[in-house]
């Protein structure tokens, strides 16, 4: 796996107790139908996943949604497309960066796509831990939607796009919700199964976010865009991972 840097900043010890960061409503790479710009659905309780892990042990394991895009500010959907940060997410990369510098962690894993990886290059850098990609962090890939507005998917794929306004299945093409799902369950057990008792940090996207959670609730992964709020630009969430079962911990 390669390991990133941000060599414009130096890395600094980690230590004890930092504060929480606050989830914020911002735009997901995958608007929501009604007009919303965020998911307004309550967040499920006491998550689990439902896997096999080598250890009792738990692992912590600090999710953190990649900072601000151009494509998250214009509402479009980005799947596997790859923009950077826009200068709001590489600020908000920093402000959580000194968040979470007093923390001890045993590690940095990222999503290979840009705007997670630069987020994490600037969570290492404070962290003093170079980045590892993990490709099961990744986007859900929304095939032939990507880079389109919400006006110009429904000008393109009207079909698709009703149906995803009623939380089903609408790009013909990609990754199924299903199969996003099952691979982001598979990775973050396989984390925490190479971190039995430690504290890792995890840069991902909105939708792994919401499959996380969703496997923890017993939610099926296609109605997790109906049931499970999406987290903002650089927000956290802190899950446990504890003989299979993710906990939510904050």
């Amino acid at each position: 796996m390669r390991v990133l840097t941000d060599t414009g900043r130096a890395p600094t010890p980690a230590g004890d107790d930092a504060r929480a960061i606050g989830s914020q409503l911002a735009r997901d790479l995958e608007p929501d139908p009604g007009g919303r710009a965020g998911d307004e659905t309550a967040l499920p309780l006491d998550p689990e996943i439902h896997a096999t892990t080598v250890s009792g042990l738990a692992t912590t394991i600090v999710l953190v949604r990649h900072g601000e895009t151009d494509w998250n500010r214009d509402s479009r959907f980005q799947g596997h497309a790859d923009p950077p940060l826009n200068d709001a997410g590489r600020e908000q990369a920093r402000a959580l960066a000194e968040e979470l510098r007093s923390e001890t962690f045993a590690a940095v894993y990222t999503s290979p796509l840009r705007r997670a990886a630069e987020t994490a290059a600037i969570l290492g850098a404070e962290l003093g831990l170079p980045p590892v990609e993990n490709a099961s962090l990744m986007e859900v890939d929304v095939g032939s939607w990507s880079g389109l507005t919400r006006t110009e998917v429904e000008a393109r794929f009207p079909a698709g796009f009703a149906r995803w306004l009623e939380y089903g299945h609408g790009w013909e093409d990609g990754e199924t919700y299903e199969e996003l799902g099952e691979r982001v369950v598979a990775g973050l057990s396989s984390i925490g199964a190479n971190h039995p008792d430690e504290a890792v940090v995890a840069v991902t996207h909105g939708g792994p976010i919401r499959s996380a959670l969703a496997a923890a609730e017993g939610i099926p992964f296609d109605d997790a865009r109906r049931a499970i709020d999406v987290v903002g630009n650089c927000a956290v969430t802190r899950l446990a991972v504890r003989e299979g079962k993710l906990e939510r911990v904050d």
